[in-house]
This record gives C-alpha cells, structure tokens and sequence, in this order.
C-alpha cells in the first residue's frame, strides 16, 4: 500500500512547503510585490496586452504569469494564496518533467530516475526560489518540455514534435523574453556533438529546430501584434529593443550588471545539499565523456553558463531552468545511494525550510519584510492623495489593491508637492541616517523596513 503512494510523496512535501509559504510568509519585496502588482493592475484595468506598473506601461517582463495568476483569480477570486497555485503547480511540473526526461536519456537505469523528484525536492536552489513569486520555475517548465520533444523528434520524427516544441519554445519567449532562445538554441546547435548513432541525421534536426522556431515565432505573434498596435505601440517597439539589449550591455536601471565572473561564487550552490555526499566524488571517475547523453547534459548547461557569463545583466535565479538537467547529472553520480536517504534528506530540508518560516512569522524577520500594514494605512486614508519618494515599485499595489497611480519624484519636490496638496500624504523610504532630510514634516506612518524606515508624513502642521 506505500509503495502504491511513494509517487505522491515529494509533490505532497511541495505542496506543504507552498502551503506554509501562504500562511506564515509574506509576499517579499521587491520582486514578488511588483509581480502581483502587476497582475493586480492586469485583473483591475482588463489591459490583457499591455502591463503596466503604477497604471504606466510596463515592459520588463512579458505577460503569460501574469495572465495564469488572472485567470486563476477570475476562477477563485483575488488573493495572494490563489496567485500560489500555478506557482506551485509550475513546481511540481517541473519535478515530474525531470523525471520523464530521464527515462529518455538514462532508459536502464529505474533506480536512478526514482530518486530525481527528491533531488530536485531537496536541492537549494529549487527550495530557495521554488515558492517565490517568479519566472525561472515557470520558462524551466517550458525548456525541460522542450528537450524532451528534442529527443522524442531525434528518435522519432514525428511532425507533431515541430508543433509542440515550437508551442513550448513560444510559450517560454512569453514568460521572460527572448532569453528563452538562449536556453533552447544552445543545446539544439550542438545536436553533431551530443547525437547519438541512432538518432536522425543533423540536417534533419537543424530543419526540425528552424520549423519549431517558426512556430515560436508565430505563438509569440499572438501577444506581440496586440501589444504593438495598442495606444502604446510607439513605447512597445522600443521596450522590446531596449530591454534585449539593455540586458545584454547592462545598461539601463533593472539590468543587474555584473562582472563576468559572477555566477562561478554560485555554482556550488547548484549541487548542494548533494555535494556532500561520498559518491558524488567516488562516482565523478567513472562518468564517461564519450557517453552521448551525458554529453548532452554537458552542452546543455556549459554553452548556456558561458552565454549568461558574457551576458552584463547577471541574477543567480537565471540560471534555474539549467537545474532539471544539472538534477539528471547528480542522479547519476549518486548512484549506489540508497533511495531511503536521499528522501529523508530532502523531507528534512523541506521541513526546516518549513520550520524557519513558521520561527521567523513570529520575530523581527518577517515583519521587517511585511508591507500590509502599510497597505491597510493607506486603505483607511484612501480618500487622500498619495505620493512616493523616490521610486515605487509595486510595493503595496497588490497589497493594497490600489485603483490609482501615485505620484512619484525626489526628496526636494515634496515641498512643492505639498503646497498643491496640502492634506495629501506622501511614503518615503530612507535609511535612519537621513531622518534630518524630513525634518520639516510630520511623520503620521511609520515602520521598519529591511534596515530602513518607512515612513509616511504629512505637511506639517
């Protein structure tokens, strides 16, 4: 009879952790509050082609999230909880992908794929990001399919595979851009290096790999033609030209540019917590690089790692669709590791994981990251009008369901600001040591807020 549940294991574990993540966690700035702001402004102005953050157009990420998080709301109604579930359904799916995926590149060998739903369970990347409100699960979900449509046509050739390998691809370029290019195309020119004896000839891969681009293409058109004859076609056209390019020089605010060696301090973290085990190291001797899919493992991550390298716009979180494949290389080099331990390991992971979240509701930690009661500050003020100082990003739009722009600018315009509204509020960010800066206001707000303040003051009185 527990045999008959062992498949349901690891995605009832996840499902837990998603569940403790609704209850004791709340949605983290800055990232996760942007996102469902901008779902929220989505659901509210039924502008389904353009986003917008702070009711201007917003061009940074593409809309297919934040379409899923709508129609999840349309269904269950408007809460943070309901937005979770396609995250964690994302989650889950890409665990299981995983684990089919290995059926085609390791077909012999059972034990090992058994064990990848709780590699991928237990790794720390997956239980860092795996619950956030993000993209990297989402467009891994899209990459890992994809791959696996590459095997299924590079053994097969069915057409089918040009179809649903190009609807993957473009559902993907929907999710977060262009980069979705990056991941797939990579693996799919170094088809000579990694192809196996049995599979079809490279011509007829590279063919197979220009139609299912065609077909991206046109999945993307779906979204792309709305949003450029939009009022806003004129900001369209050059968003999706600044924002490829911006994040590839990094050269504009949101680009993360880094140097180029970043993401080698992470690659540790990729491996662990199975790193530390003894056959990791005993079994890396007896990989053979002659293999053709470990081959393919190789040069799925190696060429994709170098691009993002040279990329300037560097976040650790990029590199999280690489994980089903690197998931796939660390089955087989804890191979002869029993099942059992690697299952206890990754449930105890998830259980601190748990755990913590449960600790830190009930500390300083949480609350300091917290911006509903702010949002209910400015619910029982509505009526005022708002402003923020220096930027806003989102942070209470969800939380606060805001149905209005707020004005933004720096600290020297709030007294001009002030004396067009005179019983408006503005929320100002800062660091203590320049309360000085605020001094010829009255603070009516305040709150701690990851080392800082936030405070919201009035004209003085």
């Amino acid at each position: 009879m527990l045999k008959k549940y062992q498949f349901y294991l690891p995605y009832f574990t996840l499902f837990l952790l998603f569940l403790t993540t609704a209850i004791f966690r709340p949605l983290l700035p800055i990232d996760e509050t942007r996102y469902m702001s901008v779902a929220w402004e989505m659901y509210f102005t039924k502008h389904y082609t353009t986003l917008s953050l702070n009711f201007d157009p917003y061009f940074h990420k593409p809309p297919l999230l934040f379409w899923i998080i709508v129609i999840f709301w349309k269904v269950f109604g408007v809460f943070r909880s309901v937005a979770l579930i396609p995250i964690f359904i994302a989650s889950a799916l890409l665990m299981y992908l995983t684990e089919k995926f290995s059926e085609k590149l390791l077909p012999k060998e059972n034990k090992i794929r058994e064990i990848i739903p709780y590699l991928m369970l237990g790794s720390f990347p997956f239980l860092f990001y795996s619950s956030l409100v993000m993209f990297d699960i989402l467009i891994g979900v899209f990459f890992i399919g994809s791959l696996i449509m590459f095997f299924e046509y590079a053994n097969s050739k069915k057409i089918i595979c040009i179809f649903i390998t190009g609807f993957l691809i473009g559902c993907g370029v929907l999710t977060k851009g262009p980069v979705m290019y990056v991941y797939t195309l990579l693996p799919l020119i170094f088809y000579p290096i990694w192809r196996d004896k049995k599979m079809t000839s490279s011509i007829n891969f590279y063919r197979f790999g220009f139609e299912s681009l065609v077909v991206s293409f046109t999945v993307v058109l779906f979204w792309l033609i709305p949003a450029l004859t939009s009022r806003y076609n004129h900001l369209n056209i050059h968003s999706i030209l600044q924002q490829t390019a911006g994040r590839v020089e990094g050269n504009f605010q949101a680009a993360h540019a880094r140097p180029f060696y970043f993401y080698l301090y992470f690659v540790p973290l990729f491996f662990m917590p199975w790193i530390f085990f003894f056959n990791f190291w005993k079994n890396i001797k007896k990989i053979s690089f002659h293999n053709s899919n470990f081959k393919f493992i190789l040069f799925s991550i190696i060429p994709v790692f170098i691009s993002f390298s040279l990329i300037s716009g560097k976040q650790v979180h990029y590199l999280l669709p690489l994980l089903p494949l690197l998931i796939i290389g660390l089955a087989l080099l804890l191979s002869g590791v029993k099942k059992k331990f690697i299952q206890v390991t990754s449930i105890f992971l998830v259980t601190i994981i748990i755990l913590s979240q449960i600790i830190f509701s009930q500390t300083k930690y949480y609350p300091n990251y917290n911006l509903q009661p702010l949002a209910d500050f400015y619910n029982k003020n509505k009526t005022r009008e708002w402003a923020f100082v220096p930027d806003y990003q989102g942070e209470i739009g969800f939380l606060g369901k805001i149905d209005k722009s707020f004005d933004v600018f720096d600290t020297p315009k709030m007294s001009i600001w002030f004396q067009f509204h005179p019983k408006g509020y503005i929320i100002a960010f800062f660091s203590d040591l320049r309360w000085n800066e605020y001094k010829n206001y009255d603070v009516v707000y305040v709150q701690n807020y990851r080392g800082k303040k936030i405070v919201v003051f009035q004209k003085k009185i």
